[in-house]
């Protein structure tokens, strides 16, 4: 009985030991950008994603990114690995977001560098 009581002791500080590896989402102050997909056969707008604290601003970009003009803004919160804008939720993966059916990819630009 010994034992068991000195084994299950044992294990249970190293399995309290191990540490667990939390992953950052935060976007805050980040610019996703999606680029223009004329090479798939159609014409789409480039566009920007600027996150702040709590809101979203939704711009559209010309050739040499810069606002052309400013589209919608969204309250978001973040869930996990998921960005819920407005009440649509999107999975964040490999440094991209697919919305309104476009794949924006973040940048290391500040939202000053699109004005």
């Amino acid at each position: 009985m010994k034992k068991l009581l000195f084994l299950l002791g044992v294990s249970l500080c190293l399995c309290s030991c191990v540490k667990e590896e939390t992953i950052d989402y935060s976007i805050a102050g980040s610019v996703w950008i999606h680029v223009s997909a004329d090479e798939d056969g159609f014409d789409d707008a480039t566009s920007a994603l600027c996150f702040g604290d709590d809101e979203v601003d939704y711009y559209l970009l010309d050739d040499r990114m810069k606002v052309v003009h400013h589209i919608n803004t969204f309250k978001y919160r973040l869930k996990g690995n998921h960005v819920i804008i407005g009440v649509a939720s999107h999975r964040m993966y490999d440094g991209s977001i697919y919305f309104q059916n476009r794949h924006y990819y973040r940048t290391d630009h500040d939202a000053d560098d699109l004005f």
